[in-house]
């Protein structure tokens, strides 16, 4: 794990105070190669209610075997189906040879019938988990539905019947869940409202996948200095995590951030960051997202319009923009397209509902969505099916091909980042896409 900081700029004059300085601390996972990857303990949870008959059943069915083909022998997996009731499948067990070619069979047997009673299929699973008597270090839930649920009209309703388990702020506790929306009359909200579940008004990095980087702007308080041409000290930057493999927990030592506090700053040292500056930009554009996402769910498609287009003219003027940073032109990208689909209501409904909600979802946890028919990421260049890990996806048949350039791991990180490289990606992860993509439509594992 490696730590970095960057200030707005490298000065600030003695006799200058300032209320609200942003530093950006950074924090990357290493690479997978050399380590393998933590064992895990999986549960996907499959809607087969009535409303997931024809495409929609087929599609699961196809990502569960990709599912299952690329799971290890350390690796645990188990199955349970819902529609008006949940039922466990396949328990939960090692994915060795015999028991990947039953994980197949299970998923071969699941039949499309019945209501929706996604709460249902959730707290089934997480029974599961609870009922262990051994465990790998990693846990998870996988949720595949159209969200079409019967029983909870509401995300509201939804998260008051969700186990608590899902609900817990105790980290130690929860069990994340990852959701998967098929086709486009899925319901986002539900399914938006279950992965954010626990999320909001706590700042926690949680699980971090290989090479993923994730990105924090804190603001500080810098007062005039006694004496110039010196420097004053910020912050001290110290992360703790736990390496799930070895069960070991590792301090890393980041840097004391300092700024210099010259009596008259150069325009070098008026220089604006772009590291911050762009991550500036993306906290701004989903706060933006957000607020345009509620006035359009009270029908004021002129007033989301409006606040997406003039964000988008404020990113533009920003010095990362200017200097044609790729972040900044992939957050000009989300905007317009955001503000696109929201021309009408019916085109709100049918895409631009779910094409902002799993916007929000990508940036609150900085990781990649893919999202239908997009330019903003190459992930959403795949068939209709996906991987594991990536949060909130619209699953759509099409058959654009992908555009990946880069084989290097945060493409945020690089101020050249090519437009073409999709948002939050890390070379690991679009390699899994590329293989889901090949994967082929043969029901044969291997």
């Amino acid at each position: 794990m490696t730590v970095k900081t960057h200030t707005e700029s490298s000065a600030i004059s003695a006799s200058q105070s300032c209320s609200n300085f942003p530093v950006l601390v950074s924090i990357r996972a290493p690479p997978l190669e050399g380590h393998g990857r933590t064992p895990i303990d999986l549960v996907t949870v499959l809607d087969v209610s009535g409303s997931m008959t024809g495409p929609k059943i087929s599609l699961v069915k196809r990502a569960m075997k990709f599912v299952i083909k690329n799971l290890g022998p350390s690796d645990r997996l188990s199955i349970v189906s819902f529609s008006s009731d949940s039922e466990r499948v396949f328990r939960l067990r090692r994915m060795s040879v015999d028991g990947r070619e039953s994980a197949i069979l299970a998923v071969e047997s699941l039949r499309a019938c019945g209501g929706t009673d996604i709460a249902a299929g959730l707290e089934k699973a997480t029974r599961i988990f609870e009922d262990r008597r051994e465990r790998n270090p990693v846990s998870s839930i996988i949720l595949l539905s159209d969200g079409q649920d019967n029983y909870c009209r509401s995300g509201s309703q939804m998260l008051k019947k969700l186990p608590a388990s899902i609900r817990s702020r105790n980290k130690q506790d929860e069990v994340p869940v990852h959701t998967f929306g098929f086709g486009t009359d899925h319901d986002a909200n539900i399914m938006h409202a279950i992965f954010d579940e626990g999320l909001q008004g706590v700042v926690d990095v949680g699980n971090l996948y290989a090479e993923e980087e994730k990105q924090f702007l804190v603001y500080l308080l810098v007062p005039q200095s006694p004496a110039s041409d010196t420097k004053t000290p910020l912050l001290d930057v110290l992360c703790v995590y736990r390496d799930l493999a070895s069960k070991q927990l590792i301090q890393v030592v980041g840097e004391r951030v300092e700024i210099a506090r010259p009596e008259v700053c150069s325009p070098a040292d008026q220089v604006v960051s772009l590291e911050v500056d762009r991550q500036r930009n993306r906290v701004s554009v989903a706060e933006a997202i957000a607020e345009a996402q509620g006035l359009a769910e009270m029908g004021n498609l002129e007033g989301a319009r409006a606040i997406l287009t003039q964000r988008r003219e404020t990113l533009l003027a920003t010095p990362a923009a200017r200097a044609g940073d790729g972040l900044s032109s992939l957050l000009e990208t989300e905007l317009r397209e955001i503000t696109d689909r929201m021309a009408t209501m019916d085109l709100y409904a049918q895409t631009g509902r779910a094409h902002a909600l799993s916007g929000m979802s990508s940036h609150s946890l900085q990781r990649a969505t893919t999202r239908g028919d997009t330019t903003t990421s190459c992930l959403s260049a795949v068939p209709s099916y996906s991987s594991g890990g990536i949060n909130c996806v619209t699953f759509e048949q099409q058959q654009a091909q992908p555009q990946c350039l880069s084989g290097g791991a945060t493409p945020f990180a690089s101020a050249a980042a090519s437009p073409q490289v999709g948002a939050y990606e890390t070379s690991s992860m679009v390699r899994m896409v590329h293989k889901s993509k090949n994967f082929g439509t043969s029901d044969q594992l291997y």
